[in-house]
């Protein structure tokens, strides 16, 4: 028995400290990607906040359970994946 799962990896647009936008653009990218059979939609690891690894990026820092965590649960909750 073979299990298949359809798996995406999204690159999107992610401006350094912008994360209402950007979580926006990927919420987009994840409707895309659902649409498209994803059951499983990967992103880049700073998405939310921006690539800039220097002090700028700190103030994006957020708790265990922040926003990111919290659009993370409710987008799979509202796209079933």
């Amino acid at each position: 028995m073979s299990i298949v799962l359809k798996i995406a990896v999204a690159q999107t647009l992610s401006e350094n400290g912008r994360i209402d936008q950007n979580l926006a653009r990927a919420s987009a990218a994840a409707e895309h990607a659902v649409r498209e059979g994803a059951e499983l939609v990967l992103f880049p690891e700073l998405m939310p906040t921006g690539f800039a690894l220097d002090a700028e990026i700190w103030g994006a820092a957020e708790p265990r359970q922040g926003k990111t965590t919290r659009w993370l649960a409710a987008e799979a909750r509202r796209l079933n994946c």
